[in-house]
């Protein structure tokens, strides 16, 4: 199950990559994958797993505590897994949520590196790059 888990990260990853190089994202904005997906699900589970609560990771990712759990919902929707354990105080994760966390760190870090270097690229062709 890790190796599905690690295999649909990379196509995310690679989807993001490929709609960075082309220009699609936008500041502010994660780049949609498909209807779906978005890059703010998966930063929303990893706020959840951090902080172990919805409201502390609603006040992190500057948004409602309403809009976290609607986009971690998605998220187990799109897997069909629960990852997140709503019973326990404060939230726990589930085997599959812990496993997942260790997957969309990682995968959170590159896609953050690869947007800021395929941004630096993208400046320096247009002549813009101040470094």
């Amino acid at each position: 199950m890790a190796m599905a888990l690690f295999a649909m990260a990379a196509v995310m990853l690679a989807s993001a990559y490929l709609n960075v190089l082309n220009g699609y994202e936008t500041a502010g904005r994660a780049a949609q994958l498909n209807e779906n997906f978005a890059f703010e699900d998966l930063r929303a589970f990893a706020a959840v797993a951090r902080l172990r609560s919805m409201s502390k990771a609603a006040l992190a990712l500057d948004t409602t505590q309403s809009t976290v759990s609607k986009r971690v919902q998605r998220l187990e929707q799109m897997l069909g897994l629960q990852l997140v354990d709503r019973q326990t105080r404060p939230i726990g994760l589930t085997v599959e949520g812990r496993t997942f966390q260790r997957l969309v760190g990682g995968f959170l870090e590159s896609v953050d590196a690869m947007t800021q270097g395929a941004r630096d690229r993208r400046r320096h062709r247009q002549g813009g790059f101040q470094g």
